[in-house]
Formats: structure tokens, sequence, C-alpha cells
């Protein structure tokens, strides 16, 4: 749900931050069920690195009816996206490959 760049929210009041990135930028390690560093598009960019995270929330940090513009989705329905080229963006393809490899994607 947070794609996050610091130099791009960092400066923005917290009212204009995207929702759900205080939830991921402080989440308690207990919280944590995936966090790795991969290499940017798979080596393509030299010394590039995206830091990957699967965050657990309750109902309270991210309510079952979602703010506007959101929409909760399954990791099953996002596995039938991927057949669809240019769907899903290489970051959220490589989360949902995390989600597979941890058994996660029912």
């Amino acid at each position: 749900t947070v794609q996050y760049t610091p130099a791009n929210y960092d400066h923005l009041p917290v009212a204009e931050q995207p929702p759900f990135l205080d939830l991921v930028r402080t989440a308690r390690p207990d919280r944590i069920r995936y966090e790795a560093v991969h290499s940017e598009e798979g080596g393509r960019f030299l010394n590039a690195g995206s830091r990957y995270l699967v965050v657990e929330a309750d109902e309270t940090q991210a309510p079952l009816d979602p703010p506007p513009g959101y929409q909760w989705v399954t990791p099953g329905q996002l596995t039938s996206l991927v057949r669809h080229g240019h769907y899903l963006n290489v970051q959220a393809r490589t989360l949902l490959a995390c989600l597979g490899a941890m058994g996660l994607t029912s």
C-alpha cells in the first residue's frame, strides 16, 4: 500500500502524507513479517536498492473500509492481475513473490 521514497514525503506536513506511511515507518519489529533490501529492478540500476517490508496491521491501523482512492485486495487477486502486463509495478510484483515464498498468497 505504501511506496515510499523519503525525499518525496519527509518535507510534507503529516496531513499531506499518504495514508499508512507512519504505520510502515514506525512499524514495531514484532509486526514486520518480511524485511529485505533487493536490488532495484533486479540489478538494472547500478548500486540502487529498495527496502521491502510486509507489515501486519490490525483493523484500527488499516480499517476494513479503506480511505478514498484505496481498495483492499487479497494476494490471490493480485496474482490474477500479474497475468495482465503493466497492471502491477515491479515493486508490487516483488512483494507478491515474497508473500508467495512465505506461503501467504491465498
